[in-house]
């Protein structure tokens, strides 16, 4: 094999390395069940639309009527954009009502599906990996 053939190789096998190497900087989606969907109704604490996935924090008070924080997940900001979501979509302070897979684990927070807004409107959250808008 000539020198050449050999760079031309290595170039080759360099490409097959580096460029996957982004999708193994994401994290994998077990840690959701996502064959158990709930309903939860509450206050936003925070919204954040940023890469590489939003978080929609919530207030929700629990069976004894303690308040307790809830993390959703949402998907990345593109997607959520073409779902119509934008950075003022939610505002702290705003009920709302949220559909989403729980934790495997019962902690409080999950994958964000839907979230019906002050006035009813509502919004898929954008997750793909769990199917299309429903």
């Amino acid at each position: 094999m000539t020198p050449r053939a050999k760079g031309g190789w290595a170039a080759l096998l360099c490409a097959f390395v580096i460029v996957p190497l982004p999708a193994f900087a994401h994290h994998s989606f077990a840690m959701f069940d996502v064959n158990r969907t709930t309903s939860l109704q509450g206050v936003v604490e925070d919204f954040e639309m940023k890469n590489p996935h939003g978080w929609l924090d919530l207030m929700v008070l629990d069976d004894q009527g303690k308040p307790r924080e809830w993390s959703l997940e949402t998907a990345a900001p593109a997607t959520l954009s073409r779902a119509g979501w934008t950075q003022t979509t939610v505002h702290p302070g705003d009920k709302v009502t949220v559909t989403l897979h729980p934790m495997r684990d019962g902690s409080n927070g999950g994958a964000l599906l839907s979230v019906n807004l002050p006035g009813g409107r509502s919004l898929w959250a954008g997750q793909p990996q769990y199917g299309r808008q429903p």
